[in-house]
């Protein structure tokens, strides 16, 4: 009575797999092959969920609502942080090379490239990666003090990376809403951050705000849903890695609670 009942849950089951186990009219083989990919997929669950345990009961959070009918108009917007993946531009750096080194420097050309490699595998948590990268190369020496300048000057700008801003539903230019920010990853921008760089992006429309006192007071919304957010449009910088970036193509975003849109190449008149 038990095994027909567990025969015949198995065979109208949602759970993937289990009807294959229990089919009678299946060969054996498969049957058996269907088995051991269930036992291995459990095991691999437990395993992540023990994980996840793990990092909870080390760091339990714990959320408690002191107002729920605190209006959200008064709540700042959340900061919004776009990291390019690739900080470093093949067309740039191939520009900047000519103007340092003669065309026929194949050696200084060849260890520059690895360098800025080197700088753009450099990011937060993996610090170790650029030694890891050099191990079997040469690299060009670069100067600490002009090495802030060359990242700025090799790397994406904000009209290179955004291809559309919106704010609430409505459009906005780019960097009426965006900053540049410095983050463990290198230069990135932000939106509506406290911390975003001001000087370079100086602007009485890029929030946050700066009242006359000095305080910044960030952009705010009055409802949920997809259109009352900030939404932006990304171009693919694909075209610009450098031939040993293996790393996957795309963007890192940090504190994110809007809408995201990524365009798979750039859109018509973009560079």
């Amino acid at each position: 009575m038990i095994a027909s009942l567990w025969q015949e849950y198995c065979l109208k089951t949602s759970i993937h797999g289990l009807r294959y186990v229990a089919d009678s009219k299946r060969p054996f083989i498969e049957r058996g092959v269907w088995c051991c990919l269930l036992v291995c997929a459990a095991i691999w669950i437990l395993y992540q969920v023990f994980e996840l345990w793990l990092v909870f009961s080390i760091g339990p959070t714990q959320i408690v609502v002191d107002n729920p009918r605190y209006p959200l108009a008064k709540i700042d917007f959340p900061a919004v942080t776009i990291c390019p993946i690739n900080k470093v531009m093949y067309s740039k750096v191939l520009a900047h090379m000519d103007t340092i080194f003669d065309r026929n420097d194949r050696t200084n050309r060849e260890n520059f490239i690895h360098s800025m490699v080197a700088m753009s595998l450099m990011r937060y948590p993996y610090y170790d990666n650029p030694a890891n990268y050099l191990q079997n190369k040469t690299a060009y020496i670069l100067n600490n003090s002009e090495l802030d300048k060359l990242m700025q000057k090799v790397g994406p700008t904000l009209e290179e990376v955004f291809a559309g801003c919106f704010w609430r539903g409505t459009p906005h230019p780019c960097t009426d809403l965006i900053r540049p920010q410095r983050t463990e990853e290198g230069y990135c921008y932000s939106f509506n951050s406290k911390t975003a760089e001001r000087e370079s992006n100086a602007s009485s429309i890029n929030p946050p705000y700066m009242s006359e006192s000095g305080t910044l007071h960030a952009l705010r919304n009055n409802a949920a849903g997809k259109i009352t957010g900030f939404e932006v449009l990304l171009k693919s910088l694909d075209h610009e890695y450098l031939a040993d970036d293996k790393r996957v193509r795309g963007y890192n975003v940090s504190q994110f609670k809007c809408c995201l849109l990524l365009s798979p190449r750039p859109p018509k008149g973009s560079p």
